[in-house]
């Protein structure tokens, strides 16, 4: 057991690293992007984006999961799976031109050349086959192997962007950064991937199964998805292409950090947890080990946003300052994710995904019809409307679907374990702020002092708590010779 804690220790440590770094480029990336690309330039780009995400996103995440679930060992026995993906890129393909007499109100279609759709539908057919090879690695937990082929990738979607935007001043150098990091990804998965050969039999009785297996994750993804993209389409159409440029630069610096270093997280987590279903003590303490430790790190992330919001705005061109209640509300809606966030995890590592499936649906109609609503009152109540909605879902989750459908999980716990990690940030963040409003400096040596203090409580809150240290100190920092 302490070698396997100890092997989920170097992942986890291996896997934030490099997350960490991602999450540096990304928003590097955007960052600089305000400075040679105009906010509707950026909004045209990311409508682009959705497009081409929502394709990848669906397939990333649907019949792919039945490696892992099905402890598929090699490509050869992952041909179905890669199949679907095709498919799946196909029919969303079609639909895309199915709906695009009624997008044209929506997007500037005439400024949109053909390289751009063939962009677009370029990322998700490499998503088919990246797939693969990743969850092919996450089920031998060669998450190290992963991260360095992330990384790599990222570094030469950055230097793409950066000599694009030498000669072009619009969306497209946004567009083929991605690309590229899509294509070096799996380049690199098809020249170093290896794998044990191993004989099996077993692959027409695989295909059925992993079939209906994918299909309640990709009815449930495309809710998700949809849910998730919604706001995009809608700051659009209600807000504008400008606001929509602001919107995502704001995402970007916010939510798309969190998303990147959840998502390590989860890889790390999942194979874990999937392996002690069946031992109720075990699955408990690694999730209560895991969720502390990740609303710690991520709780941390937000503090220094809010302290650092006058130096990031300064830094940006004069037209985005307008927007600071957008940043503070962006903050709120991503803490509201990370919170909500595990209910997938949990039902999946429990081969659960119908349970998951019903729970998306039940929901998606009235969110959309609300942000809706709330959309025809401007940017600002699009976000704040998110953020309800997810804090009504968090109640609504654990009461009606984590206390009566997941035999594993300690009733109760979904929401309790939240409560430390919330009290120790709005403790320490509020100590902070109070105490820098009686300081008169300038904007950077206010958030030094600041920062300063906060960590200084924040951290004096955490040894405090001893029991939560233990728990996560046991399941991933053990040392290894014990």
């Amino acid at each position: 057991m302490s070698n396997t804690l100890t092997s989920v220790s170097k992942n986890l440590v291996h896997s934030f690293s490099i997350s960490f770094v991602n999450a540096i480029l990304n928003l590097s990336i955007w960052v600089i992007a305000p400075f040679f690309i105009s906010s509707e330039n950026l909004g045209v780009a990311a409508l682009l984006l959705a497009f081409a995400m929502i394709g990848t996103t669906l397939i990333e995440n649907s019949f792919s999961s039945g490696i892992m679930t099905f402890n598929i060992a090699t490509v050869k026995e992952s041909l179905p799976i890669l199949y679907f993906n095709l498919l799946t890129q196909v029919i969303y393909i079609i639909i895309l031109f199915l709906i695009y007499p009624f997008g044209k109100s929506l997007l500037p279609f005439e400024i949109i050349s053909k390289f751009d759709v063939i962009l677009i539908f370029t990322i998700p057919l490499l998503a088919s086959f990246i797939t693969i090879y990743e969850n092919l690695n996450k089920t031998k937990t060669n998450f190290k192997f992963i991260s360095k082929i992330e990384a790599i990738s990222g570094v030469f979607s950055f230097v793409s962007f950066i000599f694009l935007l030498q000669n072009k001043k619009d969306y497209s150098p946004l567009l083929i950064g991605v690309v590229i990091k899509y294509v070096i990804t799996l380049i690199l998965y098809v020249l170093l991937h290896r794998e044990h050969k191993q004989k099996t039999d077993t692959i027409q009785i695989k295909s059925k199964l992993l079939f209906w297996f994918g299909l309640y994750i990709l009815g449930e993804k495309t809710l998700t998805v949809l849910a998730s993209y919604l706001d995009t389409f809608l700051v659009a159409q209600f807000s504008g292409l400008k606001s929509l440029g602001v919107y995502e630069l704001f995402k970007k610096i916010i939510v798309r950090p969190i998303i990147i270093i959840t998502n390590a997280f989860e890889n790390m987590a999942m194979p874990y947890l999937v392996m002690h279903k069946n031992n109720t003590k075990e699955y408990n303490q690694f999730y209560q080990s895991y969720i502390s430790f990740l609303l710690l790190v991520c709780f941390c992330f937000f503090a220094l946003l809010v302290i650092s919001i006058p130096i990031i705005l300064h830094l940006l061109p004069t037209e985005y300052t307008s927007y600071i209640d957008t940043f503070y509300l962006l903050i709120l809606y991503s803490a509201t994710i990370l919170m909500l966030n595990p209910i997938d995890l949990l039902l999946y590592s429990i081969g659960k995904s119908k349970i998951f499936f019903f729970w998306n649906i039940s929901y998606f109609l009235p969110l959309v019809f609300t942000l809706y609503y709330a959309a025809h009152f401007g940017l600002n109540h699009i976000i704040f409307t998110y953020c309800l909605m997810y804090l009504l879902l968090l109640f609504l989750a654990e009461s009606f679907v984590l206390n009566k459908n997941h035999n594993v999980l300690t009733k109760g716990t979904f929401l309790s374990l939240n409560l430390r990690p919330v009290i120790i940030f709005v403790l320490s963040l509020g100590i902070s702020l109070l105490v820098n409003l009686y300081l008169n400096q300038n904007i950077f040596l206010s958030f030094v002092i600041s920062s300063i203090i906060f960590l200084t409580v924040f951290s004096s809150f955490i040894l405090a708590e001893k029991q939560m240290l233990l728990q996560i100190k046991s399941k991933f920092f053990i040392n290894n010779t014990k």
